[in-house]
């Protein structure tokens, strides 16, 4: 939705009014992944069909902070072929962004 807004507000100045509503909604919809994170960090109970179910319980502090890291590694592999994919693609604005 941020991208409408965008839009609304750059091309369309006697309509800007406009732009706010697409922003709202967009941070509305960060409140509500919020209220699912809070409830699961919290110990709420939830799963996600058709997403595999995230690791939560580690026999040592150790074993949490190894499975961290090798996560943080992963993510950060699947970031830099997105930039990699966008410098390909020539998409500047997104490989800054993603940097």
């Amino acid at each position: 939705m941020p991208s409408a807004h965008r839009w609304l507000h750059t091309f369309c100045i006697l309509l800007s009014g406009f732009a706010h509503h697409p922003l709202a909604q967009a941070k509305e919809e960060m409140g509500h992944a919020m209220k699912i994170f809070t409830y699961i960090s919290d110990g709420g109970a939830i799963q996600f069909l058709g997403i595999p179910r995230l690791k939560s319980g580690w026999e040592s502090v150790v074993e949490a902070i190894e499975d961290f890291y090798n996560s943080e590694v992963t993510n950060t592999k699947r970031i830099w072929g997105l930039v990699e994919s966008a410098g390909k693609a020539r998409d500047e604005t997104t490989v800054l962004f993603l940097k």
